[in-house]
């Protein structure tokens, strides 16, 4: 299974793929896999199922990495939790100590309204826990089946989050052939893990302004699902979009902003004809759908293009 994951993972900074994997036992009722794989240029770990493919001043991925080694599996998890503010970190590891060792398992949305109320980022946790009746993800899901009437392969999720998109799939019996879910937030993906444990994903921990940590020609279709806007390197991801893709593979941008909205530290919006010519290299058919029903702000929209 891992050399199967591997076989299409590559190093987001050296670009090379990954090697002299060690996989640790494990007890499959309890825990996912905790591993480490090497490329040329470091060593990086799998925690609880998810591939953190970090680097950072603090060194995590070797301090985490180091944990692993001494098989200190927990301390692993909270250490892959550096970046999270210290009342979510908390909060979350008793999560998920209380669910693998006393088999106590909350209720998903109490837990996002607690999140909600303790901050910070309340607004956020808030979205979240709203986030299906605001129509987001369906509405990813009616852009996907109207322009991919096929079997949509090999997706890959630029800002996996809680893994929304990917329950709405299975709840519509829409089905992959493999679904890898992108997010530099490990606290979200290990959040997924903790309530929802998609067994049919790949969780990859990662910065994707370094890049995708996919080798090319891999992918049939790349969601950006309310997350292109927050990326700071829009026209190197959108050629990193059409290096995974295999030809005729389908982009798809959800909820961008045509104007500057929001500070540079969160992300900012591109207008149209912008965003257009990032494209206009590497893709074809290129469809602008503004979103009047999601929103009665006309400065957000939505896109949708295919690989030449």
């Amino acid at each position: 299974m891992i050399d199967k994951i591997l076989s299409i993972l590559k190093c987001p900074f050296c670009g090379t793929a990954f090697k002299n994997v060690k996989i640790l036992r494990k007890n499959p009722s309890k825990e996912g896999i905790y591993g480490i794989i090497k490329c040329n240029c470091d060593e990086f770990p799998i925690v609880e199922d998810i591939f953190y493919l970090k680097k950072d001043d603090l060194l995590s991925n070797r301090k985490i990495v180091e944990n692993i080694k001494k098989q200190k599996k927990d301390k692993a998890v909270w250490n892959s939790l550096a970046f999270t503010s210290k009342r979510h970190k908390i909060l979350i590891f008793t999560i998920f100590v209380l669910q693998k060792y006393l088999n106590i398992i909350l209720d998903y949305k109490f837990v996002l309204r607690l999140f909600s109320i303790i901050g910070p980022s309340r607004s956020w946790f808030k979205y979240l826990s709203n986030r299906e009746s605001l129509g987001d993800p369906q509405h990813s899901l009616d852009v996907m089946e109207k322009s991919t009437p096929a079997k949509p392969g090999v997706i890959i999720d630029v800002g996996y989050g809680l893994g929304d998109f990917q329950r709405m799939l299975a709840k519509n019996k829409i089905y992959f052939n493999r679904y890898i879910g992108i997010d530099k937030n490990f606290f979200s993906l290990l959040t997924s893990q903790i309530f929802h444990k998609p067994k049919d994903a790949i969780l990859v921990c990662c910065d994707v302004n370094f890049g995708l940590p996919i080798k090319s020609k891999e992918a049939d279709f790349v969601l950006f699902l309310d997350s292109y806007w927050q990326m700071h390197k829009k026209k190197l991801l959108i050629d990193e979009a059409a290096r995974v893709l295999k030809q005729n593979g389908k982009l798809m941008i959800i909820n961008m902003y045509k104007t500057n909205k929001h500070n540079y530290y969160y992300g900012y919006g591109l207008n149209t004809n912008l965003l257009k010519s990032f494209l206009s290299t590497n893709f074809k058919k290129i469809k602008i759908i503004i979103n009047i029903l999601l929103s009665k702000d006309r400065d957000t929209y939505s896109l949708v293009a295919q690989k030449k």
